[in-house]
């Protein structure tokens, strides 16, 4: 299978084979090895599946140690298929591909890792359409595949979105197939029998099924139907996303008509296809009632008389009773919208209509229900220049009303109960204000200056737009959309509670005169309060009271299904406050905490990042944090301390301090840590520096590369002098005190993993590295890749990613440097640049145990052949470029990737090569080790990070 991290493929515990069944009776052994099970789609499911929350056609035994030693134990026989006996395979048998997944197992003998066999009811090409199907790369599937996949695979998926358009696209070119899997009069009268039987095992309910895939096609896609060159109509869902996936069709070749609940459609193309659309969403193979949106322009003068009364509408729309589509059965209902033909100020003054000449803009819409006409609704009107007791009273029965461009010299009231109201441009004169007696579902002021009384919209009594960049806008209890509340520029006067129901709320540059109180007990809530001033007070599973000033800001975001992500930034507390259980992720940016007080991180908490803070903070409640992410304060002089004992799978430090004392008492809190990140934010991006220089010259601790003992043969890289602030033993005694104080702590020296972000590894940090004897991962760009360094890495490597390092030049020193790494008898990766090999000869001097070689591309300074040594058997050799090096021509690697490759296997064994991979930014080129040709391409990037 393809591999997409390197760092699963290595450290993985648990690794996950997928056996497939075939569709004959003889059965095979395909399989595909799964090192991370979120690349597979199905990660939740097949977790539930073996918490035993989960019951369907799957099944998982798991093969461990115990049968490592033993063999294919007999209780493993049933999942096994077609077990027979197989000798261990080693490495000195030529095996590019094990035939069988229990091949795989037997010559994959580490102890260490434990396999786990999965039982896919399905054959492998079709997972892996599966795998690659999105709404970008559109598979074919066939009618078997299709039921197979709505009847054992469409609800394991964890993302099936790309999925349903797949097959929503497969069904619009298949019509066979369609009717054959909706159609209930239809018979699978082709199947062939064995396919049948094992379709018919343990399947799930294709009812709910089905209903699950109408439901998110209506949620994720809108097609756009066309008349030639025109978009004549369009079909989506009554609840689709603001962004969905689009794709134009010919109306006259569109099948999918039953699978959608909306299409909308212009009245006159209607009237004129009213058969053509019939046949087209006359079938309701899945229950799915249909809405239609009929849209049409009239006269803006004909918009206003049927407002007020003076025109009857439904004579002229008695067409539309007579639609074959009532017949059906599927029309939930068709609405028929009306707006004018363009905005434009109306000179309409007949009938008794008050000053219409301000009206330049009206809609409403008329519902048919059982091709029966409802009375109008959603009727709009939009004003323009004018807001008077005069234009006022005409607005009776309006349901929303827009005004643009007005300026109030007085109070205005509004008096009638409208649905919604928006103002644009609008100015409020001093000492003026607009009243709202009623509340509005819609309130939307845009660009508006002045004062407003809203009679508690949204928990809101007195709120005064600042200047034309104001905007306020409330929303509750309309028609599906979750109540929102967003203020900018705003002074908000008087206490406010804002209403519980409201699911987001935003604050921008407001001034808060008393207090402001939110309710925070909904974890789908939303809050982002940014660049405002004055007391807000949070109550539910946020419990504090907060002054804001107006660098200060507050967010409150959901996270997953179940817990929610809290932020703050630049805020003094001054009282303890404990974080309730339902935030999981917590960032704490430049948060200064009172001596006598606390912050306590909530159990639940398990990714945490602290930046520039000050004060004490409490993380002994967590199990384990999966990360704790720090970022220690350059200028504050305050103490940073946090109370453990703490427990994180990754911890990352940036700018550690430079006291001795303090990053003793720091990792001192820390009981467990898997994987330790230490990394600088660049000054200069064009060069990086070692760690102790970090350590040392940020804090104006300078000295030479000499004097701290860390030699360097690159000239870019030399240290700052300054012998006046510190004398060369001094220097070398704080490095050592700073070291000691990182690599001496209990909890690093049982580290698994190290990382260096931005910074370089130097010989002398190399040494304190030798009694890690738990490290199994090294990332770090080393400042000299040589044998200086690599005699003091612990033998208990298995991955090591020394690429960007710096290589010396001399012949000899890189040969003694390539027979010091023969000492990583656990060395099972490595990622090294081409240049360490200057000489494919070199090849012959890494450790046996090697299985992956990922080297970039350089040119060979030196090349001898020597056919007396035996070559290196790796199982995967990935080769990296920054340019591309495949023809455009053939489509193959060029001349200069094609002699580094024959060059490198003078010394490696092609022939037990498993993969040969061209990498080049997000694509891998999949290679033919015997021919080098390209086989397959794949648009993914290849992660040699942690």
């Amino acid at each position: 299978m393809l591999i997409t991290s390197l760092y699963d493929y290595v450290t993985v515990a648990v690794v996950y084979i997928f056996v497939f069944q075939s569709w004959t009776e003889e059965g095979n052994n395909e399989y595909m090895v799964i090192y991370n099970l979120r690349e597979t789609n199905m990660m939740e499911f097949l977790s539930s599946l073996e918490a035993g929350t989960t019951s369907f056609n799957y099944n998982i035994q798991e093969y461990g140690q115990k049968q490592h030693i033993l063999g294919i134990s007999e209780c493993a026989e049933d999942v096994l298929l077609n077990s027979t006996a197989v000798q261990f395979l080693t490495k000195n048998q030529t095996k590019r591909n094990y035939s069988s997944y229990r091949d795989y197992i037997l010559a994959n003998n580490d102890t260490s890792k434990r396999f786990k066999i999965v039982n896919m009811p399905f054959k492998k090409s079709l997972f892996e359409k599966i795998m690659t199907s999105t709404s970008d790369n559109i598979n074919t599937f066939s009618l078997e595949e299709m039921r197979c996949i709505f009847q054992k695979v469409f609800f394991c998926l964890d993302r099936n979105e790309g999925m349903a358009y797949n097959i929503c696209m497969n069904l619009q070119d298949d019509q066979q197939a369609l009717t054959s899997l909706f159609d209930p009069n239809e018979e699978l009268r082709f199947i062939e029998p064995y396919y049948l039987t094992q379709l018919q095992r343990n399947q799930c309910n294709s009812l709910i099924v089905f209903e699950k895939f109408k439901e998110i096609v209506n949620h994720t896609t809108e097609l756009y139907l066309t008349d030639g060159p025109t978009c004549v109509a369009k079909v989506y869902g009554e609840k689709k996303k603001a962004i969905t996936v689009g794709k134009y069709i010919p109306l006259k070749e569109f099948n999918l008509g039953f699978l959608f609940e909306c299409l909308e459609v212009t009245s006159s193309y209607l009237f004129d296809n009213a058969s053509e659309f019939y046949e087209k969403f006359r079938h309701d193979y899945l229950n799915n009632k249909l809405i239609i949106f009929v849209n049409d322009r009239w006269p803006l003068t004909s918009v206003l008389t049927t407002l007020t009364g003076d025109m009857f509408v439904t004579p002229a729309l008695s067409w539309i009773e007579r639609l074959d589509l009532w017949e059906s059965g599927r029309i939930k209902r068709l609405t028929y919208r009306v707006k004018p033909y363009k905005s434009y100020l109306s000179s309409c003054t007949e009938s008794g209509v008050v000053s219409t000449n301000n009206i330049f803009y009206a809609s409403f819409s008329i519902d048919f229900v059982k091709s029966v006409a409802q009375p109008i609704k959603n009727t709009v009107v939009y004003l323009r220049n004018v807001l008077d007791i005069g234009v006022y009273k005409v607005m009776d029965g309006v349901d929303s009303l827009r005004c643009k461009e007005v300026e109030l010299q007085s109070d205005f009231v509004f008096e009638n109960d409208f649905k919604s109201v928006h103002l644009y441009l609008c100015t409020v004169k001093k000492e003026s204000a607009i009243i709202f007696q009623n509340k509005c579902q819609e309130l939307k002021l845009c660009q508006t200056i002045g004062q407003f009384y809203l009679s508690g919209m949204a928990g809101f009594n007195s709120i005064y737009l600042k200047s034309d960049k104001s905007k306020l806008f409330f929303r509750i209890n309309y028609p599906r959309s979750p109540n929102r509340c967003k203020l900018t520029e705003a002074l908000v006067k008087g206490t406010v509670n804002v209403d519980q129901s409201i699911q987001a709320i935003t604050f921008y540059y407001v001034e808060v005169t008393d207090n402001i109180s939110i309710i925070v007990e909904d974890k789908r809530k939303t809050v982002d309060i940014s660049q405002t001033k004055g007391n807000l007070k949070f109550s539910g599973f946020l419990n504090v009271k907060l002054h804001f000033n107006w660098q200060t800001s507050l967010k409150i975001r959901p996270y997953g299904n179940s817990f929610s992500k809290f932020s703050l930034k630049k805020c003094h507390i001054t009282e303890q406050i404990k974080l309730m259980d339902e935030f999981r992720w917590i960032k704490l940016l430049m948060v200064k905490v009172d001596d006598h007080s606390g912050l306590i991180i909530n159990n639940n908490c398990r990714k945490l990042t602290i930046s520039a803070c000050e004060g004490i903070f409490d993380l002994s409640g967590p199990k384990c944090f999966d990360e704790i992410e720090i970022d220690f304060s350059i200028a504050s002089t305050s103490k940073f301390t946090l109370k453990g004992p703490i427990r994180t799978n990754i911890l990352v430090l940036y700018d550690i301090p430079n006291n001795a004392a303090d990053i003793s008492d720091f990792f001192n809190e820390f009981e467990t840590i898997n994987r330790l990140v230490i990394g600088s934010y660049r000054l200069d991006n064009s060069q990086l520096f070692n760690l102790e220089y970090h350590l040392t010259n940020r804090y104006k601790i300078y000295g030479s590369q000499e004097n701290i003992g860390c030699e360097s043969t690159n000239n870019s890289f030399e240290q700052p002098i300054k012998s006046t602030i510190k004398t060369v033993r001094e220097s070398n005694q704080a490095v050592d005190e700073l070291l000691t104080a990182i690599f001496g702590s209990y909890a690093i020296s049982k580290i698994k993993e190290l990382h260096y972000h931005g910074v370089l590894m130097s010989n002398c940090n190399c040494k304190y590295l030798k009694n890690l004897h738990n490290l199994q991962t090294l990332q770090a760009s080393l400042e000299t890749a040589g044998k200086e360094s690599f005699i003091y890495l612990p033998e208990s490597l298995k991955l090591l990613n020394m690429s960007n390092s710096s290589v010396a030049s001399d012949d000899q020193d890189q040969i003694i440097a390539s027979c010091v790494l023969k000492n990583f008898p656990n060395l099972k990766a490595l990622v090294i640049d081409g240049a360490f090999f200057s000489d494919p000869f070199h090849l012959c001097f890494l450790p046996h145990s090697i299985d992956v070689l990922v080297v970039s591309y350089s040119e060979f300074r030196n090349e001898r052949i020597r056919t007396d040594v035996p070559k290196i058997k790796l199982s995967k050799l990935y080769v990296s470029a920054l340019r591309d090096m495949i023809d455009s021509g053939t489509q193959n690697p060029n001349e200069q990737l094609r002699n580094f490759l024959q060059k490198m296997f003078n010394y490696i064994d092609r022939d037990y090569l498993q993969s040969l991979v061209f990498l080049m930014h997000q694509r891998q080129y999949q290679l033919n080790s015997s021919t080098l040709c390209v086989t397959r391409v794949y648009h993914q990037e290849f992660d040699v990070n942690m």
